[in-house]
């Protein structure tokens, strides 16, 4: 690990990794596309050329095909279209996003909030082609993907049978053609597990309407950083205090939509994958626990907002899932659904986790092949110094966590975390193989909390410590050797303390 004063970091437009793939999955189908292909510099220029397509799209008497994706559906066809007009019914207009959630090297999946019930679609291709494909169900009809109100209108379009380390745009559509500018997006899908490529993630916690800025301008910042992957870590948005909103399920799908619509974050959505996981205020009321009276209905709502590849395992309700870019694997966890109450007593049998995903997270660990694995937590996991929530507060939990990855020698560990309206970088204090070390990110738009002296921290990195509201920024770089360069920056992009570079050559088992 080392501190060094950044140089600007050239923007990032890969990521790695995903799900295994078949031949099938893998199909060539450029026999489909129209037009030259841009790279590279392709989200540089991805709001211009977006403008340009929007200003010259629509005869009046051109309907454009569309591609519909119901959730997990399968893809049965897939054409070119430059047709005649849909059969599809007028349909609704978009109230929020859309937004990108995981993407694999051969499928991504699209949010959207609708601003009442009906038929959406959505049709893709490859930047600066002509022809946009859609894909076909059952009798040559389109995949149509309907908005139910019982979900506030939300609904997740897939697409499959997309070309690894490949830049794609998309657009929505409903009967009428396509939306307004502002339902246009785009993502590279990063390439098959194990290959290089650079790779940028954002990340923090801790977003609603008590902070400084109530618009939470930050996620303009962070969209300028043009982030792979942004990560949520959890408060990601508030229920509010004064109208206790966790009491009631609608106040709960109110302040949801609330948060999702703000404008400032609408950019952001539409340009990066984005992957969450709660903590307690957008899970209930605050410090709440597996015990907490609408937890069911809290769950139904984080399925309805998010994208993830995953909610739980095993048939095991909860949010927790892992996903995989090339040399890099994440594995987010849920502190929340399973958790015993805080004022339980620390003794062996208080679990934060549950046994159902604790031993998914050791065993999704023992079997990962990357490089560097990220794990995901809403809690601070290796914090000692304070009394507020943390792993500290179930130490069994903990305990036999880091034993695993020791007797396993699993290498090539970091912690993300959140929750703490302070951020900072720790380092494990007790004995271990190798440095750990957790990234702590808070808040992105909500109060802050006095930091705590680095005298009053002895695990954290002296002049780690930031008091405002920012995000972090993860370069994920290859040559001359793998490395992790961490930035925090503030809602302005202006970097808080000097970069802290982990080097994978650190986190390893020494072979002697």
């Amino acid at each position: 690990m080392s501190l060094a004063f950044p140089a600007p970091c050239p923007p990032s437009h890969g990521g790695e990794g995903g799900e295994k793939q078949t031949s099938q999955d893998r199909k060539d189908f450029s026999h489909a596309w129209a037009g030259s292909s841009s790279a590279g510099s392709w989200l540089r220029r991805r709001h211009n050329s977006m403008m340009g397509l929007w200003n010259s799209r629509v005869d009046r008497h051109w309907m454009p095909c569309a591609a519909f994706g119901l959730g997990w559906s399968l893809c049965f066809g897939l054409v070119a279209c430059a047709g005649p007009s849909s059969q599809l019914a007028s349909g609704p207009q978009v109230a929020a996003g859309p937004m990108v959630g995981h993407v694999a090297p051969d499928r991504a999946r699209i949010w959207v909030q609708g601003d009442g019930p009906g038929w959406l679609g959505i049709e893709y291709r490859k930047p600066g082609r002509q022809g946009w494909l859609r894909l076909l169900g059952p009798g040559g009809r389109p995949f149509r993907g309907y908005l139910p109100p019982e979900q506030a209108f939300c609904r997740v379009l897939q697409l499959s049978a997309l070309e690894p380390q490949t830049d794609y745009e998309f657009r929505l559509l409903n009967a009428s053609g396509p939306l307004t500018e502002e339902a246009v997006g785009g993502f590279r899908t990063p390439p098959p597990p194990g290959q290089e490529e650079a790779l940028r993630v954002a990340f923090g916690s801790c977003a609603g309407d008590w902070g400084l800025d109530p618009s939470q301008a930050i996620f303009q910042t962070v969209a300028e950083q043009e982030p792979d992957v942004f990560l949520w870590l959890g408060d990601n948005h508030y229920y509010s205090l004064q109208e206790r909103e966790w009491q009631q399920p609608n106040s709960m799908w109110a302040s949801w939509k609330r948060q999702r619509s703000k404008e400032n974050l609408q950019a952001l959505l539409r340009w990066t994958a984005h992957y969450a996981i709660w903590d307690d205020h957008d899970y209930g009321p605050d410090n709440s626990d597996k015990l907490f009276r609408w937890k069911w209905h809290a769950l139904a709502m984080f399925q309805a907002y998010w994208a993830n590849p995953a909610y739980g395992s095993h048939g095991t309700p909860g949010v927790w899932f892992r996903f995989r870019r090339g040399r890099v694997e994440f594995f987010c966890l849920d502190t929340r659904f399973h958790r015993d109450p805080n004022w339980m007593e620390a003794h062996d049998e208080k679990r934060l986790l549950g046994p159902v995903q604790s031993a998914w997270l050791k065993q999704a660990l023992a079997s990962s092949s990357a490089d560097f694995k990220i794990i995901v937590s809403g809690n601070q996991v290796l914090a000692q110094y304070h009394p507020f929530e943390s792993w500290h507060q179930f130490p069994a939990e903990r305990r036999e966590l880091l034993s695993f990855l020791q007797d396993r020698k699993i290498s090539g560990v970091l912690f993300l975390s959140g929750d703490r309206h302070a951020s900072e970088v720790i380092r494990w204090p007790e004995p271990f193989p190798y440095p750990l070390y957790e990234i702590t990110s808070s808040p992105l738009a909500a109060g802050l909390y006095p930091p705590v002296a680095d005298s009053e921290a002895p695990e954290r990195l002296p002049g780690t410590s930031v008091g405002k509201e920012n995000f972090g920024l993860l370069d994920f770089q290859w040559q001359p050797e793998p490395l992790i360069r961490y930035r925090a920056l503030n809602a302005a992009g202006e970097d808080q303390h000097p970069a802290v570079e982990i080097r994978l050559s650190e986190l390893q088992f020494d072979e002697n």
